[in-house]
């Protein structure tokens, strides 16, 4: 009898701790199973990570460019006029022994452009460049046996569109200037009408070309030159940036033989624009 009751009171006890148990669950990488259940049927056997909750990702790459687009004419007049006759150009009449006009580069560009180049001269018939201003305009009345030309480019950033690159740094005719400014190798003695100050040296030159087809250049294309920086032009997307540059020379007028339409000079300009993010 006491063993019954003994029998009883055990069975009562684990039924009460059985129920005070409390329920658990088994959780794989967020699936919940509960106690004594069964896996995710999807799921590998003796697996704890289920093939359908595997994840892929891709990253596509891409390069965003800046959009280039600068406005300059591809052709431009270089006129020796020797003997100072009237000629007629850009609507004014002239009588300067060398005759060019400015010729203007304009950036449209969504991003800075940095500009470097070269210049290259050329002579046809019985023309001789010289290395200063000075050989091309003697002043002298006795005939020289050779058609000297002096040749030079100057370039640089200037305000607007309508700007003109001239003399600034000395007075009197054309050729006096172009003597003067020759003191000089660099663009600080130079600056467009419609500009303010001088030029930096490091941004902007004058480059005289001595040599018939020989190169010279400009920007950071010249290595033999640490302080010709590339020339920059500013965004231009929104409002135009603007740069310069005119050709200017002597050539000279007392000579042994006459000049003729077949003494020219003429100058092939080669220009890289690259983006660049100053």
């Amino acid at each position: 009898m006491k063993f019954k009751k003994l029998a009883s009171l055990l069975i009562a006890g684990a039924m009460v701790f059985s129920m005070a148990m409390p329920a658990f669950a088994l959780t794989t990488l967020g699936e919940t199973t509960q106690a004594g259940g069964s896996a995710n049927a999807s799921a590998s056997a003796g697996s704890n990570q289920p093939s359908d909750l595997a994840r892929s990702l891709q990253f596509t790459g891409t390069t965003n460019v800046p959009t280039i687009n600068v406005d300059m004419v591809t052709d431009a007049a270089i006129i020796l006029n020797p003997y100072g006759l009237t000629v007629t150009v850009g609507g004014e009449e002239k009588t300067d022994p060398f005759l060019t006009e400015t010729i203007i580069i304009t950036n449209h560009s969504n991003c800075p452009i940095a500009v470097s180049g070269s210049f290259t001269p050329a002579i046809t018939g019985n023309v001789k460049l010289v290395a200063n201003a000075a050989a091309a305009d003697t002043g002298k009345a006795e005939a020289l046996a050779d058609k000297n030309v002096f040749l030079g480019v100057a370039i640089g950033n200037v305000t607007s569109e309508d700007a003109e690159i001239d003399f600034t740094a000395t007075t009197g005719d054309y050729r006096t200037k172009v003597k003067g400014a020759k003191a000089v190798t660099n663009f600080g003695t130079w600056q467009p009408k419609t500009g303010t100050g001088s030029y930096d040296k490091t941004k902007s030159g004058f480059y005289p070309l001595t040599a018939a087809d020989t190169a010279v250049k400009f920007g950071d294309a010249d290595d033999s030159q640490s302080s010709k920086l590339p020339y920059y032009l500013g965004v231009g997307d929104e409002n135009p940036t603007y740069m310069g540059l005119r050709v200017f020379g002597l050539c000279e007028k007392f000579v042994n033989e006459a000049w003729t339409a077949s003494d020219t000079v003429s100058v092939a300009l080669a220009m890289t624009l690259m983006p660049n993010s100053n």
